[in-house]
């Protein structure tokens, strides 16, 4: 079992306007299950959070930031080798940009093993 720690850094150092989730899939691949994440206090704007005990697996972070000109790095502990976005390499970044509207989400998929 492992705990799987999350960090935000949004640009403003603050909490406000972003979320951040995750996510796997059950045996069969047919249900999505949300899990429970501890947020931690801030240490200079970056923001933790953390899973309680799960096993190795496939999980997947889902970032999303609303309000133009908001934009936030997450990273996931460890930096697990990401399987989709194929070559993506850690931080996610989320920048909400005028010319996309005013939310922008992303999901990356990980394993931990």
């Amino acid at each position: 079992m492992v705990k799987i720690v999350i960090q935000v850094s949004p640009g403003d150092e603050t909490v406000v306007g972003w979320d951040v989730q995750l996510l796997s899939w059950n045996a069969g691949h047919t249900d999505l299950i949300h899990h429970p994440l501890t947020l931690t206090e801030p240490t200079k704007g970056k923001f933790v959070k953390t899973s309680g005990d799960l096993p190795a697996g496939h999980y997947g972070v889902h970032a999303a930031a609303v309000d133009v000109g908001r934009k936030i790095s997450v990273t996931v502990q460890g930096e697990p080798a990401i399987s989709t976005p194929y070559k993506g390499k850690w931080p996610m970044v989320i920048k909400v940009d005028a010319s996309v509207g005013t939310q922008v989400s992303d999901t990356w998929w990980f394993d931990i093993a």
